[in-house]
């Protein structure tokens, strides 16, 4: 079953990349009104990157790690409104054994925004694309972009007691500790200004793949970060460790201010209409 759900989501990813290359070719030459559509492939690339992790563990699969969308149209000659969204989702599972117990714990880490800017771009032909009949090879383009932003952020751990190697140098009981159960942190709501610069490369006139950098500042809210703890100790009568009632700790709330840490650099395809 899970065999076929993964050949359904390739299938369905190369259908995707032949109607973007179809629709590339239907389209009209860049001029004011010309509108574009790119999504981000960071997550392709890290897809096709993981065929060459040598964990057998390791589920290989497409995410939302680093997903977005990115809207344009020209309004005058050089200048263009654009549109973006972008969503990163990650899941991720440690473990570690220590002479107590085993711990393994489990992250949930996601940021999303939406973002309306303006870029001033220039086309540059190119001769040495005579042979695909094509009146432009590259695209630079720089600009700006106001941002709304949020982001979550939690772990969760859990204890496996590992008996035989603890608990004997006691008469009756362990001495007692303290271990982290859960951990919510970056829960923030904000909204930032940054620049960005790119290049794309056009295989026909409206075809393109491409690369951006960017940067931004931000100011947020801080949402209380929020920390559950519990006491434990070993009982040698019973054999096991005893978890005492869990406490929360909370703190760092307010505002702040800083870079926003979001997806540096971008990989797009898309295509103009």
């Amino acid at each position: 079953m899970l065999q076929n759900l993964q050949g359904m989501k390739n299938n369905l990813f190369a259908t995707a990349i032949l109607v973007l290359a179809a629709m590339s070719l239907a389209a009209q030459p860049m001029q004011e009104g010309e509108k574009s559509i790119a999504i981000n492939v960071n997550p392709v690339f890290r897809y096709i990157g993981n065929f060459f992790s040598d964990n057998e563990n390791y589920n290989n699969d497409l995410n939302l790690s680093g997903a977005g969308l990115i809207y344009r149209s020209v309004y005058k000659e050089n200048r263009a409104l654009r549109l973006s969204a972008n969503i990163d989702v990650n899941r991720s599972t440690d473990y570690f054994e220590s002479a107590i117990w085993e711990q393994t714990s489990s992250a949930v880490n996601a940021y999303a925004s939406i973002a309306l800017g303006q870029e001033f771009f220039k086309v540059t032909p190119s001769s040495k694309l005579k042979l695909l009949k094509t009146k432009r090879s590259w695209r630079k383009y720089a600009g700006y972009d106001v941002r709304v932003f949020g982001s979550y952020n939690q772990r969760n751990y859990g204890y496996e007691p590992v008996p035989d190697l603890y608990g004997n140098n006691y008469n009756n009981s362990g001495p007692v500790g303290t271990r982290v159960i859960s951990d919510v942190y970056n829960q923030r709501l904000g909204a930032g200004m940054g620049g960005f610069a790119g290049i794309e490369y056009y295989f026909s006139d409206h075809f393109f793949i491409g690369l951006e950098a960017r940067a931004s500042f931000f100011v947020a809210y801080q949402f209380d970060n929020v920390e559950k703890k519990q006491e434990y100790f070993y009982d040698r009568m019973l054999d096991q460790v005893v978890g005492l009632p869990g406490k929360e700790s909370r703190g760092g709330e307010g505002l702040e201010f800083g870079f926003d840490s979001g997806l540096p650099i971008i990989f797009r395809a898309g295509f103009t209409f």
